[in-house]
């Protein structure tokens, strides 16, 4: 009999995406994007924008660029969401695994296999699992459906591990 040190793969979890699935997911994510970093940034000068246009006199200027700031956030997210609905469309079959080598997702045809170095962090919003890219420090969003406790658990443990390894000799 053959031994491995290699852990086994989580169960492939299934889940079929609609529409309501895509709206919520991209919903989640612009929610995340408007309260961390520079998104959260940009809201609190549009609401001070705004604050000061309704309490200086000839505020008008400040309410026209809080204006024109919340259009920029609005394109921002139809931009999202019609990514996110082209991505996770009607119909699409979506799968996932915390395989050995890293996290196999599948969108309908296209199968990807993310090693855990190349994720730099993982967040869970709610109902949606976020990993963050090394490489480009972007960020991806897949379902929790699709990476349910204990695999959650799994994959931020492998996550940690690639991050920070043992070098041989240390």
């Amino acid at each position: 009999m053959e031994h491995t040190d290699m852990p086994a793969a989580t169960p492939v979890r299934t889940l079929v995406a609609d529409a309501a699935l895509a709206r919520h997911v991209a919903r989640v994510q612009f929610t995340r994007y408007a309260t961390k970093g520079a998104g959260a940034w940009i809201v609190a000068l549009a609401v001070l924008e705004a604050l000061a246009g309704l309490t200086l006199r000839g505020g008008w200027v400040f309410l026209v660029v809080a204006a024109f700031t919340a259009a920029l956030l609005l394109l921002g997210y139809r931009r999202l969401l019609r990514c996110t609905l082209d991505e996770l469309a009607p119909g699409t079959e979506l799968r996932a695994a915390v395989e050995p080598e890293g996290l196999r997702i599948e969108l309908g045809g296209n199968r990807t296999v993310r090693t855990y170095r190349s994720v730099r962090r993982v967040e869970v919003r709610g109902d949606v699992v976020f990993l963050q890219w090394r490489s480009t420090g972007r960020w991806g969003a897949i379902p929790a459906a699709l990476v349910p406790e204990p695999d959650l658990s799994l994959l931020r443990t492998r996550v940690t591990a690639a991050a920070d390894p043992v070098r041989p000799g240390r």
